[in-house]
């Protein structure tokens, strides 16, 4: 059983009213938690994100005592920094490091999955499939639901979307991202042998990848004339190891 902590909710609506991780305000979640969960132990519990108003080493404290209590397990962090992490690390052991991680957004693999490696701790990615925008199932024409949070996204603009070639690159990514995921189920060979015929050109790569508001923030993530690697290597990617490309 995995859950967080970290948001104040207003009690009024049950809204996200900013954060919250003073340690008083950690145990009661924790408290809620196991009430709701009917259970007497949380495997892993997360911060949720990092609270500039109170000390990481505070947090990593109240949930150190939390563990001595025999009410949780394992400590989490959610999107922290390398300094952060280090911190936290040296007051409890961290488990795990939630963090946005796949072929758009590499910025993890510049300095916190090196140090991930370094203290022996998991990477836990999300939106692994660019929160869909690598299904290869989204068009200019695709509409959000009034509640789905990408509307809020710059990267799934309508302008983005209608750009150019943008159907072209999408299509690309998606071939790529399927082929990787071929050595996770059963393997068929026709998929397969699409990660190794993929290559990213670089007008694709001078368009879309590097678009801010296409494909992620960072331009130091894949190069122009880069082939995507053999599915293992995504298999290796998701149990937390570095990516390697061919």
């Amino acid at each position: 059983i995995a859950t967080k902590f970290g948001f104040k909710l207003d009690p009024a609506t049950g809204k996200q009213a900013g954060l919250d991780s003073r340690p008083e305000h950690i145990k009661e979640v924790a408290e809620a938690s196991l009430k709701r969960l009917k259970t007497d132990r949380i495997d892993l519990l997360y911060q949720h994100r990092v609270d500039p108003e109170v000390p990481i080493e505070d947090v990593a404290g109240a949930v150190k005592s939390l563990i001595q209590q025999g009410k949780v397990k394992h400590f989490g962090l959610s999107e922290a920094g390398v300094q952060v992490i280090r911190r936290a690390h040296a007051v409890q052991p961290v488990t795990a490091l939630q963090n946005e991680y796949s072929l758009w957004w590499r910025e993890p693999e510049r300095e916190v999955m090196p140090l991930l490696e370094e203290l022996g701790i998991a990477l836990v990615p999300f939106s692994p499939l660019g929160r869909g925008f690598l299904t290869g199932k989204m068009d200019a024409a695709t509409t959000f639901d009034t509640t789905d949070f990408r509307n809020h996204l710059p990267r799934f603009a309508p302008e983005p979307r209608c750009r150019p070639g943008h159907d072209r690159d999408q299509r690309r990514l998606a071939r790529a991202v399927q082929a990787e995921h071929a050595d996770l189920g059963p393997r068929k060979e026709a998929q397969a042998d699409v990660a190794q015929d993929v290559t990213l050109r670089r007008d694709d790569l001078a368009d879309a990848v590097h678009r801010e508001n296409v494909l992620g923030h960072d331009s130091r993530g894949l190069r122009a004339g880069q082939r995507l690697s053999a599915p293992r290597e995504y298999a290796a990617t998701a149990l937390g190891n570095r990516a390697r490309y061919d």
